[in-house]
């Protein structure tokens, strides 16, 4: 068996490669466990911005169901302006003693009085030159 091993080494230069094989061993052991600090670190702060980006998307799933019930109820309501508005332009068109009403203001009944309350506002309107025609 001696020739597999045919130097022989001394035994104090032995004694200082143990040492050093320690030595990287030690080191290495302080790296792992650097790096498993690290990496457990790394872990925390994933989980961390995992959860923040999971209330996140409750929060914004959140509004937007609110956002579709108030669009819904906004909806509702404009739907039910609508009728009302539309409720008395039928009313008026089965009546003859009415007019449509005019933009801006109240229907106008028919008769003299119409005729007075414009011209009225003709006289009053006719010092500018801009005057708006719906301004009263």
């Amino acid at each position: 068996m001696s020739h597999m091993y045919p130097h022989r080494m001394a035994p104090g230069r032995s004694a200082e490669m143990i040492d050093q094989l320690k030595q990287d061993f030690e080191q290495l052991a302080h790296d792992v466990n650097m790096y498993k600090m690290q990496r457990d670190d790394y872990e925390r702060k994933l989980q961390a911005q995992l959860t923040e980006l999971a209330n996140i998307q409750q929060t914004l799933y959140e509004l937007e169901r609110n956002q579709g019930k108030i669009k819904q109820s906004y909806e509702e309501e404009i739907m039910k302006l609508r009728r009302e508005r539309d409720l008395p332009i039928s009313a008026q068109s089965s009546s003859s003693s009415t007019t449509p009403p005019t933009p801006g203001g109240p229907p106008l009944s028919s008769g003299s009085t119409t005729n007075n309350n414009n011209n009225n506002n003709n006289n009053n309107n006719s010092s500018s030159s801009s005057s708006n025609p719906y301004r009263a």
